[in-house]
């Protein structure tokens, strides 16, 4: 069977894959609803080094250009036409983004440690 692919816009998103190595734990109340949920901070040095802030650790990765692009599709069932035998009908791919390059997270991450507010002296008036 083909599954026809199709880009409607003519131009799609550019979109960028995060890779990590090893898992995220997600706790408490977002364990069950991971749509939107945010889990650290993405930035870039002045060398344009990706750096990725997740609670107290800090990641610190590279860019990578990957060989052959990746396709972000969505799948679309279709109502069966009247000359189809298959019941349920057919099946098309919408492509929503490309994927050329990803962020790559490879080593262990960096503990961030804040230092305690110095505490100030207080000068008696007088």
């Amino acid at each position: 069977m083909l599954a026809p692919i199709r880009c409607e816009c003519g131009i799609c998103a550019e979109w960028t894959m995060i890779e990590l190595q090893g898992e995220i734990d997600v706790q408490g109340a977002f364990k069950n609803e991971m749509q939107n949920l945010r889990i650290g901070i993405l930035c870039q040095t002045p060398t344009e080094k990706p750096i990725l802030r997740i609670g107290y650790h800090e990641l610190e990765g590279s860019r990578v250009v990957l060989k052959k692009a990746l396709a972000v599709l969505r799948k679309i069932k279709l109502p069966p036409t009247a000359g189809q035998q298959i019941e349920g009908g057919s099946t098309r791919f919408d492509v929503v983004g490309v994927i050329r390059q990803k962020y790559l997270f490879k080593t262990r991450p960096r503990p961030l440690i804040s230092k305690p507010e110095p505490k100030l002296k207080k000068i008696k008036a007088g």
